[in-house]
């Protein structure tokens, strides 16, 4: 008969027992995951426009009207366009949405339409992250919610800032 070391014995319940502490702890950490993804899913906010809904979209889109013509100042007369409601847009191959535009003209004295897109890119919440391209007499922005904001000069002494929700579910 061949005798084992001494202590031999004694290893093995020490491995088992971490064993066990490594497969609580992963259990432990799935389960965790798998808590925060289903808080997310239902409290976060939207990661996608189309996780959005239209309505929200088009509130967002009638605050950030608001809000460019109240950050145009005064002497700029603003004009605000229907909105343009558009349906059948692709949100999936199986899914359809609608997408909402609206144009905001902003009128002021010819030669003055850089200065207003400068003003503007000053004036919108800096969350928006407005972008006044001089070279090209553009202005970019993120309204939130994943409205988009493009302004541009659409004539000598006219500003269009077009807003658009993008394809969502209704």
């Amino acid at each position: 008969m061949v005798s084992s070391p001494a202590g031999a014995g004694a290893a093995r319940p020490a491995r088992s027992r971490r064993r066990w502490v490594v497969a609580g702890l992963l259990v432990a950490w799935a389960v965790g995951l798998a808590i925060a993804a289903g808080w997310s899913a239902h409290q976060g906010p939207a990661t996608v426009r189309e996780q959005s809904t239209l309505a929200q979209g088009s509130a967002t889109l009638d605050d950030a009207v608001d809000t460019v013509v109240a950050a145009a100042g005064p002497g700029v007369r603003a004009e605000v366009s229907a909105r343009e409601i558009t349906e059948g847009c692709r949100l999936t191959l199986a899914r359809q949405g609608t997408e909402i535009d609206r144009t905001l003209t902003l009128t002021v004295a010819e030669g003055q339409e850089p200065a207003l897109l400068d003003r503007l890119a000053e004036r919108l919440p800096p969350e928006w992250d407005p972008r006044h391209f001089r070279g090209s007499s553009r202005l970019r922005a993120d309204a939130g919610d994943f409205v988009a904001v493009v302004g541009e000069v659409a004539e000598p002494g006219r500003v269009a800032v077009t807003f658009r929700t993008g394809c969502r579910p209704d």
